[in-house]
């Protein structure tokens, strides 16, 4: 079964032989199929065709089919790159922690594409997933100073009821924890 989302040959072959590797049925003939470019075409389908699925297990699958197919190249095979493999894996991490009940963010990757990096940090931030929020900084390897500002702003606005020596006090141990440097306020 090839879901419409596998629209190239290469990927669909490779998506059923590691589903048929997977359930124990390996036939002679398929391991000489997928050879050369039309492999690394194989891996980058499926790893695309995870990027646009929604389900998780089918996401997992269509890695799992990529991972496969790239243990099957041979080592001096250098048009395949490990990277966009990991990216992926990173991206559907954010993409499926936007679409968790709790968040509640749903969002394609064709749109997370569109808005950027610091538009979804943004859209999280407002929504007050500031943990989340950072994490996702942490991630994608942006700069997560803004998050933690963010939150240290809305413990201010919230915890009114605090001295303030004690909540400057949880704010530095707060940023300490999350990233080894000071929030600096105004002139400070």
């Amino acid at each position: 079964m090839i879901k419409e989302w596998l629209f190239n040959l290469p990927a669909a072959m490779l998506y059923d032989r590691f589903n048929n590797f997977d359930y124990g049925r390996v036939y002679p003939d398929e391991a000489q199929q997928l050879t050369g470019t039309e492999l690394v075409q194989a891996i980058d389908g499926c790893i695309s065709a995870a990027g646009h699925e929604l389900d998780v297990v089918i996401q997992r699958r269509l890695m799992r089919a990529a991972a496969h197919g790239a243990s099957l190249l041979s080592k001096t095979d250098e048009t395949f790159s490990i990277w966009s493999y990991s990216n992926m894996c990173c991206l559907l991490r954010v993409l499926n922690s936007m679409r968790t009940r709790e968040v509640g963010m749903p969002m394609t990757y064709m749109q997370f594409l569109s808005s950027g990096n610091e538009s979804l940090v943004e859209r999280l931030l407002a929504a007050h997933h500031h943990l989340l929020a950072i994490r996702i900084t942490d991630m994608l390897g942006l700069g997560k100073q803004h998050a933690l500002h963010a939150w240290a702003l809305a413990k201010m606005a919230t915890m009114t009821d605090i001295p303030d020596s004690a909540m400057v006090e949880l704010i530095h141990e707060k940023n300490a924890r999350m990233s080894g440097h000071i929030i600096c306020f105004g002139g400070t």
